[in-house]
């Protein structure tokens, strides 16, 4: 396996194909079909008494599933919730952990500027293990192509 290193971090061939920049604007995710959601996702919502509506695939990860969870509050109003699923073991448990430290940090000093955080936590299952990370959902409009290409030899 051949590997290249850019600012110290190896990149193997695998990893560039699947990482390779966009030319064109990447169009914005549209939920699809269900998406079944394990029960310590439902624990983990922030307001007792939730219930789900409906829970969709949504987009797409490089590393698990995500999904769009449109869930019914004890007030009769409606939210929507985004989910990242990991299913890499211990591998999956950090990413998740970062994944849900970090933004909640950035939110805390700029609300706003990254959804806010709602969860992360272990599937109720042991084998595989999986992890998941629970946030408020935002729509995601076109994203532009990245304009810099740097050349990675």
């Amino acid at each position: 396996m051949a590997l290249n290193t850019f600012l110290n971090i190896s990149i193997s061939n695998i990893q560039r194909q699947i990482e390779k920049t966009p030319d064109e604007p990447i169009a914005p995710p549209v939920p699809r079909g269900g998406y079944k959601l394990d029960r310590n996702v439902i624990k983990a919502f922030p307001i007792a008494g939730t219930g789900v509506v409906a829970s969709l695939k949504y987009g797409q990860s490089l590393w698990g599933q995500t999904a769009k969870i449109v869930v019914k509050l004890p007030s009769g109003e409606t939210d929507d919730y985004f989910l990242k699923v990991v299913a890499l073991g211990d591998t999956g448990k950090y990413m998740c952990e970062g994944e849900y430290e970090s933004p909640k940090a950035i939110y805390e000093v700029l609300p706003g500027f990254v959804p806010k955080l709602l969860a992360w936590g272990a599937y109720d299952q042991e084998d595989p293990k999986v992890y998941f990370l629970l946030a408020e959902f935002r729509d995601v409009g076109e994203q532009v192509k990245f304009f810099v290409r740097w050349k990675l030899e």
